[in-house]
């Protein structure tokens, strides 16, 4: 196990040479979510551990913990 922080993520391939460069990008984020990843045969299974509202009037506190 190795603990990360994954900011954001695409899909698909990422052309050869843009491998190793930085980019410049810009979004609004409206959620952050604690994600756990168990690996399994078929690829990682992915799971939302607790989730925090970022919208603006939401507050900040904790929201989908079970």
């Amino acid at each position: 196990f190795t603990a990360h922080l994954t900011l954001g993520r695409g899909r698909g391939r990422v052309p050869t040479d843009l491998v190793g460069r930085a980019l410049a990008a810009r979004w609004t984020v409206g959620e952050l979510c604690l994600v756990s990843s168990v690996p399994g045969p078929a690829g990682p299974a992915y799971e939302t551990v607790a989730a925090a509202s970022l919208a603006p009037g939401e507050g900040p506190g904790p929201v989908g913990i079970p």
